[in-house]
């Protein structure tokens, strides 16, 4: 077998541990995102009421209730803001599956299957069948 074979074989290997391990960690964050989104949520929600709350009332001493107004509605846009990016990341989040223990054995088998077949040399003694 050439060298440039077993860099390519290499390669690939590489691109399929990469693979599993992005949907370990994919889960993980699907699954993080999940459990304490709530926590997350009502935290920024807070910040942007402290925020806006901060605005307001420097606006109000320094320039009156009428221009202190429009600072209501801007907290109203950014609450609304807030949710909406919230939603989106929970929608990406779903998207997202995690691989599990079956999936990830059968998408091994499929792989070695593969490296068997587009590189026989590599495992002359074996048969694609049977991976033995």
């Amino acid at each position: 077998m050439k060298r440039g074979e077993v860099d390519e074989i290499a390669q690939k290997l590489k691109g399929y541990c990469r693979l599993t391990e992005k949907a370990q960690v994919d889960g993980l964050q699907t699954r993080l995102f999940r459990g304490l989104r709530p926590y997350h949520q009502e935290r920024d929600r807070l910040r942007v009421v402290l925020e806006f709350r901060r605005r307001f009332l420097d606006t109000l001493l320094r320039e009156g209730e009428e221009e202190a107004a429009g600072v209501d509605e801007e907290q109203e846009r950014a609450e609304a803001q807030n949710e909406a990016d919230y939603e989106e990341t929970a929608q990406a989040m779903e998207s997202k599956k995690t691989l599990s223990s079956d999936d990830e054995a059968e998408l091994k088998k499929r792989w070695k299957k593969l490296v068997n077949l587009y590189h026989p040399g590599l495992f002359a003694s074996k048969s694609p069948e049977t991976g033995r």
